[in-house]
């Protein structure tokens, strides 16, 4: 029988979906991770909490956002918690995901086996088609800041994984400083990624490693909003005057070429996402 694995936690980000939350629980201390260093941070939910929760778990830990802080302000409160525990290795999850109980120890293994401090994480299948694998990480063009998904493992390291599994090195993780946390929804595990790497860091894609998620769309707020303020954070010269510019453009052109009330809401919203976008991006430049 195989004991927990040393040094190994789990944070898990729930947001209203507490069946799937209660199932990927279930796999990670399948995983052999100790339950006692397991915790889920729930982002203003109202279909779950803490006693319902502890009832089924009582050796993991429950902790309240206390309203929706987002992705990357849950990841890092759980990594805290986690570090404070004496922790090592950090198994990011997201609450739909679906893995086999090997995982957790592959990646611990992948990370043991490369030198220095990292981050590694398996392929992702669909859900709804476990066969169809639809990320092996990504790539980021610095300029035009356009994150792309790989589909098919290729041999040099990505320069991103998709945030719904991945394990980091809490040290690592401190070092870059965490997630960034205006992002709020979606580009965060870009902006920590490129950052991971640029500092010298590994990240790693298993390949013999494989979760289940379900990829959702991406709304033309963030979407907008957050590639701008990935510019500013994490573009080349000149890339955050292109992608402003290059937003201006699709707007005029949206207004020249489309007619009616949907339309220039969805004009309206672009316009105001790049305004919060150029704001978010100007706040970050100062901070750092």
């Amino acid at each position: 029988m195989r004991g927990p694995l040393a040094g190994v936690g789990a944070v898990i980000v729930h947001y209203r979906r507490w069946p799937e939350t209660s199932s990927t629980v279930q796999d990670v201390l399948h995983g052999d991770i100790d339950p006692r260093l397991v915790v889920v941070v729930d982002n203003g939910s109202k279909d779950a909490d803490a006693d319902e929760f502890t009832a089924l778990f009582p050796d993991c830990s429950w902790i309240s956002g206390h309203g929706n802080i987002g992705y990357a302000g849950a990841v890092n409160r759980g990594v805290r918690h986690l570090r404070n525990l004496g922790v090592d290795l950090v198994l990011v999850l997201t609450h739909e995901v679906r893995f086999a109980p090997e995982l957790p120890r592959q990646l611990r293994e992948a990370l043991n086996g490369a030198e220095g401090e990292g981050a590694a994480a398996p392929r992702l299948r669909r859900l709804s088609a476990p066969d169809a694998v639809w990320s092996e990480g990504g790539d980021l063009n610095r300029f035009t800041c356009l994150p792309r998904s790989r589909e098919t493992l290729v041999d040099s390291q990505p320069q991103w994984v998709d945030g719904c599994c991945f394990m980091v090195s809490v040290d690592a993780f401190t070092a870059i400083g965490g997630m960034y946390e205006p992002y709020f929804l979606y580009m965060e595990e870009v902006d920590f990624f490129v950052k991971l790497r640029d500092s010298g860091r590994h990240l790693l894609i298993v390949p013999d490693a494989f979760a289940l998620q379900e990829p959702g769309s991406m709304s033309l707020h963030h979407a907008t909003r957050n590639r701008v303020l990935l510019a500013y954070r994490v573009g080349k010269r000149g890339s955050r005057t292109f992608v402003v510019l290059e937003t201006l453009v699709r707007l005029l052109h949206g207004y020249a070429l489309r007619r009616g009330a949907e339309n220039r809401s969805k004009q309206a919203e672009r316009w105001r996402a790049l305004r919060e976008g150029v704001q978010a991006g100007r706040a970050s430049r100062r901070r750092s």
